[in-house]
């Protein structure tokens, strides 16, 4: 309530600041906010009938016996898994009539808002040697082995959802997402690991570069175990100490088992969020283009 002045004999109302007429402090109400309903996820369209949908790489028949590993599943628990990543990006077909430069065929697109650099989905196929390369394929995805031997992965007849990311070209003023190299456990496996390389384009545009990134980062590993084993047997050697050869097993425990570790590649999202039904696009690098006319792949 405002209080009663007096001015030349006379009483004027003077009200209180923050008091409506009629209404104290503890009458006001703010409006209510309410925040804003989260969209359910974008749903996919069915799967294409022609294409067999993989969680994992499979061997070419001329892939050698060594290489196989490089095909084994990776446990569910890691987040580039297909089980971590389902359900962040989806597979819509484009219209004939939309401007899209893969009208009529295929893209990816974000299931909801995307975190930045998050891996969404792991590109599989059939891994092949360098001489059972289809030079017609577009989904063919130029990686080293461990030796570096040149190697595809190539999606065309199967492969993960990975496969119907389109370049950005014509779709987007850059690209949103990139390849990037992983190292992933496997499922339940014993197998040696193996290795591939860090930088991934598509086959057209593989340079023949020495071992980099996963494949280099995987050899490292191998070496210094091996450093370390000598240096032990360096030190034993150099003690004069001698033991039994059933002393030696009683005092040694076997190492336990380590699983082997898949190295591949995943589309990530880029620097900046994507936002739900944003497609997801990547660069194929300039040498996927040469010679070829169009946009999306």
């Amino acid at each position: 309530m405002g209080k009663p002045s007096t001015v030349g004999g006379k009483q004027n109302f003077r009200p209180n600041k923050g008091v409506l007429f009629g209404a104290g402090n503890d009458e006001l109400q703010r409006p209510k906010t309410r925040a804003s309903p989260v969209p359910p996820p974008l749903e996919s369209h069915a799967w294409p009938a022609n294409v067999r949908r993989l969680t994992h790489c499979v061997a070419s028949p001329l892939l050698p016996q060594h290489l196989h590993s490089l095909c084994a599943e990776i446990d569910d628990a890691d987040p580039h898994s297909d089980a971590s990543t389902a359900g962040c990006v989806v597979v819509r077909l484009i219209p004939r009539t939309s401007p899209h430069p893969a009208r009529g065929q295929y893209g990816l697109f974000a299931a909801h808002d995307l975190p930045p650099r998050t891996p969404l989905c792991a590109y599989f196929g059939t891994l092949h040697t360098q001489q059972e390369t289809n030079e017609k394929s577009e989904f063919d995805l130029g990686i080293e082995g461990p030796a570096g031997e040149q190697l595809g992965i190539d999606a065309t007849k199967a492969g993960s959802i990975a496969r119907f990311c389109n370049d950005y070209r014509g779709i987007l003023p850059r690209a949103n997402a990139e390849f990037k190299d992983f190292v992933a456990e496997a499922a339940g496996s014993s197998a040696a690991p193996q290795g591939l390389s860090e930088t991934a384009s598509l086959q057209k545009a593989l340079p023949g570069a020495a071992r980099s990134g996963a494949a280099r980062k995987a050899a490292s590993e191998s070496e210094s175990e091996e450093s370390d084993s000598g240096k032990e047997d360096e030190e034993y050697s150099e003690s004069g100490q001698e033991q039994d050869a059933p002393a030696q097993a009683a005092a040694a425990p076997a190492p336990p088992a380590r699983r082997p570790r898949v190295l591949g590649q995943a589309i990530y999202s880029g620097s900046k969020p994507i936002k739900r039904g944003e497609e997801v696009c990547v660069s194929y690098g300039k040498g996927f283009w040469s010679g070829r006319e169009g946009g999306g792949g």
